[in-house]
C-alpha cells in the first residue's frame, strides 16, 4: 500500500467524520438510548431518539467515503472503516433497531459496541495521520483541476516477471496514445507513482483525454458486466468437463458482445470527439480507438483496473471563461461523476474475452464473419 496515498485517504476520512459530526450524533444518540432504557415510557424522549436516528441516517446515507474512488474504498476495506461509515454502517444500525424494537436496554449495548469501534477507528486514522506526519511523509493529493488514472496490474497477469511487466507498461502507453490525439492533448503522460503491493501505476494526464478516457472504461465496463455474467457460467460448466467446443462456444459469444458494443463505442467516440477535417487520419485513429478499447476489456478480463481521478477546480471570479477553460471544467466535472459510479469487479476467474488487439486481427475476424455469413445464406 502506497504510504502518501493511505495518508491522503485517512486526511479525507477524518474530515469526513470531523464534517458530518458524526461521532457527535452517534454518541448523543447512544446517550439518549440508554436514557430511554431507564425512562421507557417518556414520549418525549423516544420522538427525540427517533429524530436523531433519521437524522443520522440521512447523514451516512450520502456519507462522503461511499465517493471514494474504487481503489480508496478497497483501502477503506482493508483497514477496517467499511463497516463503521456510510452506508454499511446506517445498515447496521438500522438491524439493530429493527431486531430490538421493544428493548432499549438491548438497543443501547449494541450501539455502544457501535460508537466504541467508531472510536477506535477515528483514534487509529488519527494516529496514522500524526505518525506519517511526523515522519515527515507527504500526502499524494491533487491540485485543483489535476487529473490522474491509476491502472492495476495483478501479479498473476505479469507472472512478477520483469520483461512482462515492462511489455504491460509499453502497451498501456499505445493504448492511451490515440485517446491522447482524440481529445487533443498537449502534454505527454507522466508517471506520478508506482505502488508494488499489486503493481500499481498513477499516470497524470490532462483533464480533456483522461475524461475521454473515463468515458470509454465505464462503457467497457457496462459491457463487460455481462460478459462476467457469462464468464461465471462458463467456469462453472468447465468443472463438469463438457465439450471444448461447447466452452469455446460459450465464450466466443461473451467476446462477440463485448465486440459489438466497442465497435459502436469507436464510432461514437471519433464522431464526438474528433473535430479535423482529415477523412484519412480520422479513419485510422477510428481503427486504433477500437484496438486500444479491446486492449482495454481485454485486460479488466484479466484482473486490470482502471481508475481516473480528478480534484475540483478552484471557484473563479466573475470573470467569463473561455472555451477551452469551459471545457477543462466540464470534463473534471465529468471525470469526478464517472469515478464515482465505477466499481471494482471481483474477477480472479480464467480470461474469457479474445477480441482482436492488431489491424490484421481484425480484418480476419472481418474476412471470417463474412465468410460465415455466405455459408449461411447458402
Amino acid at each position: 500500500m502506497n504510504a502518501e496515498r493511505l495518508h491522503v485517504i485517512c486526511l479525507e476520512i477524518e474530515d469526513a467524520i470531523k464534517s458530518t459530526d458524526l461521532l457527535i450524533k452517534m454518541n448523543g444518540l447512544t446517550k439518549n438510548v440508554n436514557s430511554l432504557a431507564n425512562n421507557p415510557y417518556d414520549k418525549n424522549l423516544q420522538q427525540k431518539i427517533s429524530n436523531e436516528f433519521n437524522n443520522l441516517c440521512k447523514v451516512l446515507n450520502n456519507f462522503p467515503t461511499d465517493d471514494f474512488i474504487p481503489a480508496w474504498r478497497q483501502v477503506l476495506e482493508e483497514i477496517g472503516g467499511s463497516e463503521v461509515l456510510g452506508v454499511r454502517l446506517k445498515n447496521r444500525m438500522e438491524r439493530v433497531f429493527e431486531i430490538n424494537q421493544i428493548t432499549p436496554a438491548a438497543i443501547h449495548g449494541e450501539l455502544k459496541d457501535i460508537s466504541s469501534d467508531l472510536q477506535k477507528f477515528n483514534n487509529a486514522v488519527r494516529g496514522i495521520i500524526y505518525g506519517f506526519d511526523h515522519f515527515g511523509i507527504g500526502r499524494e493529493q491533487l491540485e485543483p483541476g489535476e487529473c490522474e488514472i491509476g491502472i492495476l496490474l495483478p501479479r498473476r497477469a505479469v507472472h512478477e516477471d520483469i520483461n512482462e511487466l515492462g511489455e504491460e507498461f509499453e502497451d498501456l502507453d499505445l493504448v492511451f496514445k490515440p485517446f491522447f490525439e482524440v481529445a487533443g492533448g498537449k502534454e505527454p503522460f507522466k508517471v506520478k507513482s508506482l505502488s508494488s503491493s499489486d503493481f500499481t501505476i498513477y499516470l497524470s494526464i490532462d483533464p480533456i483525454t483522461t475524461a475521454l478516457l473515463a468515458y470509454a472504461v465505464r462503457e467497457i465496463m457496462s459491457t463487460f458486466n455481462e460478459a462476467l455474467a457469462i464468464k461465471k457460467s462458463w467456469a462453472e460448466l468447465k468443472k463438469f468437463e463438457l465439450e471444448v467446443e461447447l466452452l469455446e462456444r460459450i465464450a466466443g459469444h461473451a467476446t462477440v458482445r463485448v465486440r459489438d458494443k466497442i465497435k459502436e463505442l469507436a464510432d461514437e467516440i471519433i464522431e464526438k470527439h474528433y473535430h479535423k477535417d482529415d477523412d484519412g487520419r480520422k479513419n485510422e485513429l477510428r481503427n486504433s480507438i477500437e484496438i486500444s478499447l479491446n486492449k482495454l476489456a481485454n485486460k479488466i478480463d484479466k484482473g486490470f483496473s482502471f481508475e481516473p481521478r480528478a480534484e475540483p477546480l478552484e471557484e473563479g471570479k466573475d470573470e467569463e471563461e473561455s472555451n477551452d477553460q469551459q471545457k477543462i471544467r466540464e470534463s473534471i466535472e465529468t471525470i469526478i461523476s464517472i469515478s464515482k459510479t465505477l466499481q471494482l469487479v471481483e474477477n480472479n476467474g480464467e480470461p474469457i474475452l479474445c477480441l482482436p488487439e492488431t489491424k490484421e486481427e481484425i480484418e480476419e475476424n472481418s474476412e471470417s464473419e463474412k465468410e460465415e455469413e455466405t455459408g449461411n445464406s447458402t
